[in-house]
């Protein structure tokens, strides 16, 4: 019943997103639990300064981060075919627009 009601209220979010997005985030605003308080702006301060004032320093032996590393250095390797635009070539694609749209 439980999956029942979390798809159906699925489907009503996703044809309001479609239909009217300003409605659906009002929705979405309405059933979040946000407060209006104002937090002290000391306390914030603070918090966020244990967050930042504390030095740490990622794995830099990881294993996606070799995997990504090789990524970046085989499309770096790879150059673009250099590609001959001429007038013919505008034309020709620009009779399949349809009228209304732009250039």
């Amino acid at each position: 019943m439980k999956r029942y009601e979390e798809r159906i209220q699925q489907f009503s979010q996703n044809r309001m997103f479609g239909l009217d997005q300003k409605k659906f985030y009002e929705e979405l605003n309405k059933s979040s639990n946000f407060s209006n308080e104002v937090q002290n702006a000391e306390e914030c301060t603070k918090f966020w300064d244990d967050i930042w004032s504390v030095e740490k320093e990622h794995n830099r032996s990881a294993f996606w981060l070799k995997e990504l590393k090789k990524e970046i250095d085989c499309k770096m390797k790879q150059t673009q075919d250099t590609m001959k635009i001429d007038t013919e070539k505008v034309k020709k694609q620009s009779r399949k627009l349809p009228n209304w749209k732009a250039p």
